[in-house]
């Protein structure tokens, strides 16, 4: 059993220093969102004022170069939006 565990602490650190860095980013991509959840007594309609609300202030920010917005099912709405 103390053979196994040393192989394998062994072949970790190999991996370690042979697999190729740079294969996952260092930094995010420039995008960012968030989500949003109404209450149980929310409409349709009224989320749909919302999203409005919400992607007419981040389409306000010069910074922002694009955007999506999504209303799910029910009374959900996801947002995300990238930077220059």
């Amino acid at each position: 059993m103390l053979i196994l565990t040393a192989a394998t602490i062994c072949l970790s650190a190999y991996l370690y220093f042979v697999i190729p860095k740079g294969f996952f980013p260092a930094t995010g991509y420039g995008a960012d969102g968030w989500k949003y959840s109404g209450s149980q007594d929310t409409s349709f309609p009224a989320m749909q004022e919302k999203l409005k609300q919400y992607t007419d202030i981040i389409m306000s920010d010069p910074a922002v170069k694009s955007m999506i917005g999504q209303q799910a099912a029910g009374r959900k709405i996801r947002v995300a939006w990238r930077s220059n």
